[in-house]
């Protein structure tokens, strides 16, 4: 800020008290001119801000740290175990909240409450369903790549770029390639006109993750962590699942879900014997996976050997 119009005073000259006090009061207003200008603005901002949070509260999302970036970091599960936030009655998509997601670059939000969207008239094919942080849903009929190579340009590609770090997703659009930050929720499949499967993308799960937690690292045997049939972990590190099954009685087999998928561990049985036999397999599982036990004599959580 430049003060200017200051009286002006001669070396060896006596200043007279007016011009001084002159000097003193365009000081004055000046800084209580810029004091008024600084609490202004603050109060613009402030009021923005309050705008923000506004919109944001209607919009039914609300700011919150979550984990892997592109993806769904959490949400409802079903009675199996299996993520599920996309439901479909007839013709009508629902949505199972609160569920939250992070955008490639790092943006969290958790979504409330969303509207039902009527699928009536969409054409046969596999559709995915992809989210914003304003919480604005978008369906495409298009592929998702997560690769270091660029895809084919087929307009509405996704292309997770994995060649770099950060990682960064792009959309293919009419004019190229453009930055995408949108989220994959799950997909759903129609045909002939009725929707036959719909699927909620795995939590914490993008496909690829470009840190030091993927590359493959051997199980700390010293760490072993018990687990208990039917319950639902989440692995809070990257690690390895030991799932051990005797066959006991009538049970023939166990199985253990991994992000929705379910894997049968079975039981070894040779010639003439039928009791006492088993089998043990082990799953590696990434941080931030969610997995359950069925039926299986043990399940132990062994964590990566850190770098």
């Amino acid at each position: 800020m430049t003060i200017a119009n200051l009286n002006v005073f001669q070396s060896g000259t006596v200043a007279s008290p007016t011009p001084v006090n002159e000097n003193f009061e365009t000081v004055r207003v000046a800084v209580n001119t810029l004091e008024q200008t600084v609490t202004n603005n603050r109060t613009y901002l402030d009021n923005k801000l309050a705008q923000v949070n506004t919109n944001i509260a209607n919009s039914k999302i609300s700011s919150k740290t979550a984990g892997a970036i592109f993806c769904v970091n959490s949400g409802n599960f079903d009675e199996n175990g299996n993520p599920e936030i996309l439901t479909v009655t007839n013709t009508t998509l629902s949505f199972a909240t609160p569920f939250s997601v992070t955008n490639i670059e790092g943006n969290s939000v958790t979504v409330s409450e969303l509207d039902d969207i009527s699928l009536s008239g969409y054409d046969d094919g596999t559709y995915n369903v992809f989210i914003d942080i304003e919480g604005e849903i978008e369906i495409l009929k298009n592929t998702v790549y997560r690769q270091s190579t660029e895809p084919d340009t087929v307009i509405n590609t996704i292309w997770l770029d994995t060649s770099k770090s950060p990682l960064s997703a792009k959309r293919y659009t009419s004019n190229g390639w453009a930055n995408f930050l949108k989220v994959l929720i799950g997909t759903f499949v129609i045909n002939e006109g009725v929707v036959t499967s719909v699927t909620t993308s795995p939590y914490n799960q993008n496909g690829y993750n470009l840190t030091t937690e993927s590359i493959f690292l051997m199980p700390d045997y010293t760490k072993g962590i018990n687990k208990t049939n039917g319950v639902n972990y989440t692995a809070e590190t990257t690690g390895w699942l030991y799932a051990y099954f005797n066959h006991i009685g009538d049970i023939h087999s166990a199985s253990i879900t991994i992000d929705g998928k379910t894997m049968v561990v079975s039981s070894i049985n040779f010639v003439n014997v039928y009791y006492g036999t088993g089998n043990a397999v082990v799953f590696p599982v990434a941080k931030g996976s969610v997995y359950k036990g069925s039926s299986l004599s043990s399940l132990i959580f062994f964590p990566s050997k850190t770098m």
